[in-house]
């Protein structure tokens, strides 16, 4: 046992795996969008989410007989685009 009281083992070799790690990041949250525009003493008129997008944003996307990309088999499941009205007083 080691000091600590956690016992060492002999680790099993494993076989070469082939992974692919993918990552896909947006530089601005919607939270942080509307405070923005909220600061900047905009009026938030509407906020609408859709479930889908206009372009294929994922390599998992379907695109649908309209022409729009949803995620297949769970087509209205997160959003994937939103439309904001925000105005001046």
């Amino acid at each position: 046992m080691s000091r600590s009281g956690s016992r060492r083992r002999a680790r099993t070799p494993t076989p070469e795996a082939d992974i692919k790690n993918e990552s896909y990041d947006w530089p601005h949250g919607l939270g942080e969008i509307v405070n923005a525009l909220i600061d900047a003493g905009l009026r938030i008129e509407f906020l609408h989410e859709f479930p889908y997008t206009t372009y294929k944003s994922h390599p998992w996307l379907a695109q649908g007989e309209d022409g729009q990309w949803r995620y297949e088999g769970v087509p209205n499941s997160i959003p994937l685009m939103f439309s904001i009205k925000a105005t001046k007083n």
